[in-house]
């Protein structure tokens, strides 16, 4: 017997069972890895097609919002009788909650994605274009333009009432991952109005006559997009004859205070870190008025308005700050008669009112306005916040705003809340089929979103 012959195919049998063992072992890992990535994409296939759900959920918000200003119950469709969208299906239940509320419960089947939202709104009632309280005629919205204005994407408008708080404290509401406080934002103008990507406002939208606004992807409005029924005039602004005195300054890092009264000085100038402060009951007419980076005008409005009126030059820097008194609602506005550009800087923040008939005002990116902004044009970067300052509405302002007629009765909801759900149907979501299939209908029989809107 050869020795050498019968250890060698010792050898050989030991390698064909390592390598069989090898082999058995990749295969498992390619079976696991195999497994693991079908569940990833059988995973990232659920998630997108419960978003595509979602988004139809919204979609049901916004028609069923539209029933209830055309007077409608706010339903739309139902389980059985569905209205088709987008290549799935909707209905929404509404629900009288009393003292002028409603629940509306939107929900959405789309391939084998489920979803459901639930929104409260509030008829307010009166609710037309460029409607104000007579007799004032004050700041009407958020952003007037004369011109065409655009809102880049990512820009945000909605209200709040410095009357009842700061805005933090009225900041309560989520929708599509957006806090917010009211949706009395209004964004109105006399030409056309751009909305890009992902901007929302919480408000009505209102060109000039004939014009509707232009939303691009998932730019959202909350309120009416109706057109104004005529052209807004921004008045000429008359400015009050008071005797000038000699410019005013206040140095860097330095801190002074204009009391009560009228003022008329050639110009006012703010040092850098510096901070002026103006109490109210006051009327100030200024000729120019220039700042250094991170200056604040602090303004306390607790016993009357203050109204500056600013005839030339504007020119505030990085970090400028129009703020009032802590703890104090704002009552102040700039009226600024001049032609060129008002620009609030990377990292502004302003409380007030501005009334610029013949300018531009300019927001840069990393601004943010709690006030109210009117101008013959407007230029906005994208991700500014804007909050409307409701409490604007009753400051004099020189300007003629249509008021609707009183007879008019339309219905303007405002949103209250707005949550996901759990899918109220077990069934439907147990069962994951397509909708259709599920409901055994075909989309030719099932009525638009539009056509299944119920009655009051």
């Amino acid at each position: 017997m050869d020795v050498r012959h019968s250890d060698l195919d010792g050898r050989r049998g030991s390698t064909l069972v390592t390598v069989t063992i090898l082999l058995g072992t990749m295969t498992v890992l390619a079976l696991i890895f195999l497994r693991v990535g079908q569940r990833i994409g059988q995973e990232q296939g659920a998630s997108l097609e419960s978003t595509h759900a979602a988004l139809l959920a919204e979609a049901g918000i916004a028609e069923a919002i539209e029933a209830v200003r055309s007077g409608g119950s706010g339903n739309v469709g139902s389980p059985d009788a569905p209205a088709y969208l987008g290549g799935g299906v909707i209905w929404v239940e509404a629900t009288d909650l009393g003292d002028g509320r409603t629940q509306l419960d939107s929900m959405a089947m789309k391939d084998s994605g489920r979803a459901a939202l639930r929104v409260v709104v509030e008829d307010e009632g009166g609710g037309g274009p460029a409607a104000v309280d007579p007799p004032n005629d004050g700041f009407i919205g958020m952003l007037f333009s004369n011109k065409h204005m655009q809102l880049d994407q990512n820009v945000t408008v909605d209200s709040y009432d410095s009357s009842l708080g700061t805005y933090v404290s009225q900041a309560t509401n989520t929708y599509g991952g957006t806090t917010y406080a009211g949706s009395k934002g209004q964004v109105q103008g006399n030409s056309t109005i751009q909305l890009d990507n992902n901007t929302k406002v919480f408000g009505d939208v209102h060109c000039g006559p004939g014009i509707s606004p232009a939303l691009s992807g998932s730019a959202y409005v909350s309120g009416t997009q109706t057109p104004n029924a005529e052209t807004i005039t921004l008045a000429q602004i008359p400015v009050p004859v008071v005797l000038p005195s000699a410019a005013y300054a206040v140095a860097n890092n330095q801190t002074k205070t204009i009391n009560p009264g009228t003022y008329h000085f050639l110009g006012v100038t703010q040092g850098k870190l510096s901070t002026l402060k103006i109490v109210g009951p006051a009327t100030l007419v200024w000729d120019a008025y220039v700042t250094g980076q991170s200056a604040t005008l602090e303004l306390d409005c607790t016993n009357g308005p203050i109204t500056i009126y600013d005839t030339g030059v504007w020119s505030v820097d990085k970090n400028y700050v129009v703020k009032p008194k802590a703890g104090t609602p704002v009552n102040a506005a700039f009226l600024i008669s001049s032609i060129g550009t008002v620009q609030f800087d990377q990292g502004s923040k302003v409380y007030v009112g501005f009334y610029a008939p013949n300018a531009t005002i300019q927001v840069d990116q990393g601004a943010e306005v709690w006030g109210a902004l009117v101008a013959d044009q407007i230029s906005v970067d994208q991700g500014i916040h804007f909050h409307f300052d409701e409490n604007l509405r009753g400051f004099e302002l020189p300007w003629d705003v249509p008021v609707p007629d009183p007879e008019d009765d339309a219905i303007d909801p405002q949103i209250l809340s707005w949550s996901k759900i759990e899918f109220p149907v077990h069934e439907y979501k147990s069962d994951r089929r397509d909708p259709f299939t599920l409901l055994q209908v075909e989309k030719s029989d099932l009525p638009t979103p539009a056509e299944a809107w119920e009655d009051q």
